[in-house]
């Protein structure tokens, strides 16, 4: 499975954590992460050349033969075993997965209209760093659920 991300990764803790949840992942395969440069800095450019940048990005990231999965406010929302029950559907594909965390503008209309589902875990705003940490907090708890295996400390 492939997780990108645009932007980078400033925050210690955030950075610690992810790692952190990569190493207890490595028993349940291999998850890659990668980072895509952000569009630009918005002080200097507007809003959607920075858009069309990253959307270049993302193009060159994701695969024709990939499911493409963004993670945004406005998408499905689920509990951590319903989105382990969407997960699993999705492995089952021939298709292989990736996740996508947008840049702190979201995403544009590019992507969007590039993506397969739209995933949402809360209706509170996070930054990207935030909500890269809890993808892989959510896709290590849903590792253990398909493995049969406790969650819940």
């Amino acid at each position: 499975m492939r997780i990108g991300y645009i932007g980078s990764l400033k925050t210690k803790f955030v950075k610690e954590g992810i790692e952190q949840y990569r190493k207890w992942l490595t028993p349940y395969g291999k998850y890659e992460l990668i980072g895509l440069p952000s569009g630009g800095d918005r002080n200097r450019l507007p809003k959607k050349t920075i858009l069309e940048n990253e959307a270049r990005s993302v193009s060159r990231f994701v695969r024709d033969e990939e499911t493409l999965i963004l993670l945004r406010p406005d998408g499905l929302q689920m509990n951590t075993e319903q989105f382990a029950d969407f997960v699993d559907r999705r492995i089952l594909e021939p298709k292989p997965i990736v996740f996508l965390v947008g840049g702190y503008m979201g995403f544009g209309e590019a992507v969007l209209g590039r993506e397969d589902f739209s995933v949402s875990f809360s209706l509170l705003t996070f930054t990207h760093e935030i909500a890269l940490l809890l993808l892989f907090e959510q896709l290590y708890r849903i590792a253990r659920i398909l493995r049969g295996e406790k969650y819940h400390y």
